[in-house]
């Protein structure tokens, strides 16, 4: 993740790598906070628009269903394998996430839920790597796209049957 970011240091632009595999030294640690209040106004604003707005393929029968704005900030503490790795915070953009979320967000233990998931479901006995990206114009801000967790150990080989 250090290297990614020194490489996007100048700017974006081509040979520049704005996407990349990071392998944590250790399994990251779920940071969960609430958004601005200013910010959640702004988004539920801009989502009543959306949705106000009717598109010549709308059917006036089906409903279209509420855009729901998140009021929680997921992200991802670790550290990437460079020596001198000062540590990295990363907001997780995964859908997955959010859809993990709306799935326990009623349960009294729901950020418990979500740690043992996103810490340890994803990470324990498994070959673990963060799919990051970024954006033109924040070449240093890099996001979490995505964790891909197959088992520990070869994944190709010969089935016995």
């Amino acid at each position: 993740m250090c290297d990614l970011i020194k490489a996007n240091r100048s700017g974006s632009g081509p040979g520049t790598p704005s996407l990349g595999v990071v392998r944590p030294v250790e399994p990251p640690t779920l940071k969960i906070t609430a958004r601005d209040e200013a910010q959640l106004t702004r988004w539920r604003r801009l989502a009543a628009a959306a949705a106000s707005r009717q598109s010549l393929f709308d059917d006036q029968n089906n409903r279209k269903p509420d855009f729901e704005v998140v009021p929680w900030r997921f992200q991802y503490e670790f550290r990437c394998l460079t020596p001198e790795c000062g540590g990295h915070t990363q907001t997780i953009v995964d859908w997955e996430v959010l859809a993990l979320w709306r799935h326990v967000r009623y349960r009294t233990d729901w950020r418990e839920q979500m740690r043992l998931k996103l810490e340890e479901t994803l990470w324990n006995g498994r070959d673990s790597v963060l799919f990051v990206g970024n954006q033109e114009q924040y070449p240093i801000s890099f996001l979490v796209l995505g964790v891909f967790w197959p088992p520990e150990g070869p994944t190709q080989g010969v089935l016995d049957l």
